[in-house]
């Protein structure tokens, strides 16, 4: 292990990181953020019945609606429940412009479960907002029957602390993986931690550890009630 990686994971550990706490006290980016951007993280509401019955798409985004991340290709995370019927789900991200950056399509009958969208490289400039949006295309010839989640997107300079988390992966194993998501929760890089915690669960669904930060990491998104806790690995 290089000095970059028993520097965090060392910090990691003092900081109780395989404990089950409550939500992590606010970093400063948290608090600049506090006040959140405008948007709708969990699906139902509309006047739509398509989806009537079933469990609601969800998407892993902070309360404050804004992700951050230092990844020059982040990941984009939904949760979509399995349904009966088919339809069409539709990914799009803008700039603060309104111009379209990405745009991807899916469906309902193949793409289920943890469904991220990882979006090409350099599509973002940093410090830039961009805004991305969800939608279940419950109508075609009827946009106001869809049901359309939204939220943001910023991608940040990488300080100290986050430049070294890059040197721990998932890959290294589950507590290097742990520590990097710690580091990234921490610095409040939501995006980051999302998609360490996604790819631990790939690798070692049956790891108590990394069901219990899976657990924290939805408490702390203000997530966990309406995504009945137990999301199953891609």
């Amino acid at each position: 292990m290089n000095n970059y990686k028993k520097t965090i994971f060392q910090a990691s550990l003092g900081a109780g990181l395989l404990l089950v706490s409550a939500v992590l006290p606010a970093t400063a980016r948290d608090v600049q953020l506090r006040q959140g951007l405008p948007g709708r993280r969990i699906s139902g509401g509309t006047r739509s019945e398509c989806m009537a019955g079933s469990s609601p798409v969800v998407a892993l985004n902070p309360a404050t609606n804004i992700g951050q991340t230092i990844s020059d290709r982040p990941s984009v995370y939904f949760v979509v429940p399995e349904i009966e019927a088919s339809y069409d789900l539709e990914f799009s991200l803008r700039d603060a412009d309104g111009n379209r950056v990405y745009e991807k399509s899916l469906n309902t009958s193949t793409d289920r479960g943890l469904v991220g969208i990882q979006l090409p490289e350099q599509a973002l400039q940093t410090e830039q907002d961009y805004r991305w949006y969800f939608s279940i295309v419950c109508d075609a010839q009827d946009p106001t029957q869809n049901d359309v989640l939204s939220g943001w997107l910023r991608q940040v300079e990488a300080d100290t602390v986050a430049e070294n988390a890059l040197s721990l992966t998932a890959q290294d194993g589950v507590a290097e993986g742990l520590a990097a998501a710690q580091a990234y929760r921490a610095e409040g890089l939501w995006n980051d931690a999302i998609e360490t915690l996604v790819s631990l669960r790939e690798q070692h669904p049956n790891d108590v550890s990394v069901r219990d930060s899976w657990h924290q990491l939805l408490q702390a998104l203000e997530l966990e009630a309406p995504m009945n806790i137990s999301v199953a690995a891609r």
